[in-house]
C-alpha cells in the first residue's frame, strides 16, 4: 500500500479523533454549566447581564410600589380622620346659633368657649392622623413622594393653621376673596390691600376697591415679611418703570381724605438708582408737581420722603432725619396727615425724627383732589423714576390719621400677623367649605397615587415575564447548542469508523 495514502488515512483518523473529543468536551461543558460557552457564544453572557438588570429593576419596583402603598394607606387615614372631623363642624354650627340667638352673656361666652375646645380637637385629631410617620395635615405644600424617580406632590394644609384662620400672609390658602373679612373693629379702615396667590393679583380685602394689576413681571413670591408672602419687584438694572420695571397698577378712585394714613411693607434691596417710589396717588396729567401724595426713597440715600403737591404746585416734602432702608430688609412704614395739615412718618410701630422740605412749611395748606384716578405701588403717574428692587406686601389706607399709640399698635397687632390672621374668621361655614377643599385635594392626590402605583405593578409584572422569557431563550440556546454538539460528535465518530474501516479494508487487500 502506497505510503501517501496510509498517511492520508492516518491524519483522516486523527482529525475526527480530534473533532470527536473537541464535540464530547463541548457537550461536558454545556451538561455541567448549564449555558452556553461564553468562548463559542456570547449570548448566553448577554441573556444573564439583561436577567441581572431586571432583577434589580423588579426590586427597585418593590419598593416604589411599597411606598406608594405606604402613601394610600395615609390617605385613607387621613380621610377617615375627615368624617370624624365633619361631626365636630356640624356641633360647631349649632353652637353658633345658640350663641347668636342667646341674649345672656355669659351663656353666649360659655358657646364660644364649646366652640374653641372642638376646634382644639379638630386640631389635636389631624394631628394624630398619622400613618407610619405620614400625615397630610402638616406643612402646605411640603410634602413630595419620589415614586419610580419621578417626583409627585401630595399639597397638604397644616390644620392648625386652617381651623384657626391663618391663611399665611398674602399666600391666601383658603382661598379668600373680597369681602372675606370681618374689619368691623377698625371703622376708619378704608382699603386692605395683599398679594393674593389664588387669583395672582393684589387684591383688597376689605372688599371696597377692584383688585389691583401686577405689571412688568411684578409677581408673589412667599420671600415677604415674616416668612409670608410679599410682592416681587426684582429691578438689579434699575431701570424706570416706563422702560420695563415691575409696579402695581392700584384701583382708581382711593380716596385720601383731609385726615389719611397709609401703611404698608416696604423693602429696598440695593443702594442702586435713585427716587424708588413708594407709592403715587395722583390725577396724573394734571402736572407733575400738582395734584400729588407720594412716598418713596430719598435720592440715592437710605432715608423716606413724604410728599403731597396741591392743586397750586405747592410742594410738602417730609424727610426722615434718621437712614430708614436697610438693604433687604423688611420695614413697616406709616404715613399720615391730620386735618390740621401736619405730616408724620412711623416705621415699625415708631415716630421718626423728620426734617421738612419743599421750602414750606407745616401745618399744609391743605387744597388737593380727594378721590385719586392714577395710583401706583413702586412707580410715579408718569414712570420716569426708577423702579424699586425689592418689594411690598400689605397696604392699608385710613380715613383718619393715627397718632403715635395707634400706630403702635396696629403695627403690633395687625402688622405683623398680617392681614388675612388678623380680619379672617374661620365660621363653620367656611370650615366645611375648606374640609371640602381638603378632601378633594386628598381625593385627587390618592387617585394620582393609585394611579402611578398600579403603572407601577404592571411594568413589575411585564418585567418579570421578561426575566422567565429570558432563562426560557437561554435554556433553548442551551439546549440547540448541545444538539449541534451531539450531531458534530456523532458525525466525527461516524467518519472516524468509516475511516479505520476503509483503512483496513485497503490494509487487508495489500496483505
Amino acid at each position: 500500500m502506497p505510503s501517501i495514502v496510509l498517511n492520508s488515512f492516518q491524519r483522516a483518523s486523527i482529525g475526527f479523533n480530534k473533532l470527536a473529543k473537541i464535540e464530547a468536551n463541548r457537550l461536558e461543558n454545556l451538561n455541567a454549566r448549564g449555558e452556553i460557552d461564553a468562548k463559542d457564544d456570547s449570548n448566553s453572557l448577554i441573556f444573564k447581564a439583561e436577567e441581572q438588570r431586571l432583577a434589580r429593576e423588579v426590586a427597585n419596583l418593590d419598593f416604589e410600589i411599597t411606598k406608594a402603598n405606604k402613601s394610600l394607606s395615609a390617605f385613607e387615614t387621613a380621610n377617615n380622620a375627615l368624617d370624624q372631623m365633619r361631626v365636630m363642624v356640624d356641633k360647631i354650627k349649632d353652637l353658633e346659633n345658640a350663641a347668636a340667638a342667646e341674649t345672656n352673656t355669659t351663656l353666649a361666652t360659655s358657646y364660644v368657649e364649646q366652640i374653641d375646645e372642638l376646634k382644639e380637637q379638630m386640631i389635636q385629631l389631624g394631628e394624630a392622623a398619622t400613618y407610619q410617620d405620614i400625615n397630610f395635615f402638616k406643612g402646605w405644600g411640603t410634602e413630595t413622594a419620589n415614586v419610580n424617580g419621578n417626583n409627585f406632590t401630595t399639597t397638604t394644609v397644616d390644620l392648625a393653621d386652617v381651623i384657626n384662620g391663618f391663611a399665611y400672609r398674602g399666600g391666601n390658602i383658603l382661598g379668600i376673596e373680597n369681602g372675606d373679612f370681618d374689619t368691623s373693629a377698625y371703622p376708619n379702615l378704608v382699603a386692605a390691600f395683599g398679594p393674593d396667590t389664588i387669583n395672582n393679583s393684589y387684591s383688597d380685602f376689605t372688599g371696597n376697591f377692584p383688585d389691583g394689576t401686577l405689571v412688568n413681571g411684578a409677581t408673589i413670591a412667599q420671600n415677604g415679611p415674616n416668612g409670608g408672602y410679599g410682592l416681587d419687584f426684582s429691578n438689579p438694572t434699575n431701570a424706570r418703570t416706563n422702560a420695563g420695571a415691575p409696579y402695581v397698577q392700584l384701583p382708581a378712585g382711593v380716596e385720601l381724605t383731609d385726615e389719611v394714613t397709609l401703611g404698608i411693607w416696604f423693602k429696598q434691596d440695593t443702594a442702586g438708582g435713585t427716587w424708588q417710589r413708594g407709592a403715587d396717588f395722583s390725577n396724573g396729567g394734571v402736572g407733575s408737581n400738582q395734584d400729588l401724595f407720594s412716598f418713596g426713597r430719598m435720592g440715592g440715600s437710605q432715608r423716606m420722603r413724604m410728599a403731597i403737591h396741591d392743586d397750586f404746585g405747592n410742594h410738602y416734602a417730609l424727610d426722615t432725619v434718621n437712614n430708614v432702608f436697610e438693604w433687604g430688609e423688611w420695614s413697616y412704614f406709616m404715613f399720615t396727615r391730620d386735618s390740621a395739615g401736619n405730616l408724620q412718618i412711623f416705621k415699625d410701630g415708631e415716630n421718626e425724627p423728620y426734617t421738612v422740605g419743599g421750602g414750606l412749611t407745616l401745618p399744609m395748606v391743605i387744597d388737593t383732589d380727594h378721590i385719586k384716578a392714577d395710583n401706583f405701588l413702586g412707580r410715579d403717574w408718569f414712570g420716569a423714576s426708577t423702579g424699586v428692587n425689592g418689594g411690598f406686601s400689605d397696604f392699608v389706607v385710613f380715613d383718619k390719621a393715627l397718632d403715635a399709640d395707634e400706630a403702635k399698635e396696629w403695627y403690633n397687632n395687625i402688622g405683623m400677623a398680617g392681614l388675612e390672621n388678623s380680619f379672617f374668621t374661620m365660621t363653620s361655614d367656611k370650615l366645611e367649605a375648606a374640609l371640602d377643599k381638603i378632601e378633594s385635594h386628598f381625593i385627587g392626590q390618592s387617585v394620582a397615587v393609585e394611579s402611578v402605583r398600579n403603572q407601577l405593578i404592571f411594568k413589575q409584572e411585564l418585567m418579570v415575564d421578561d426575566m422567565s422569557n429570558l432563562v426560557a431563550i437561554d435554556s433553548e440556546e442551551v439546549a440547540l447548542q448541545m444538539n449541534i454538539a451531539q450531531t458534530r460528535q456523532t458525525l466525527a465518530i461516524t467518519s472516524l469508523n468509516i475511516t479505520n474501516q476503509a483503512h483496513n479494508q485497503l490494509l487487508s487487500l495489500f496483505n
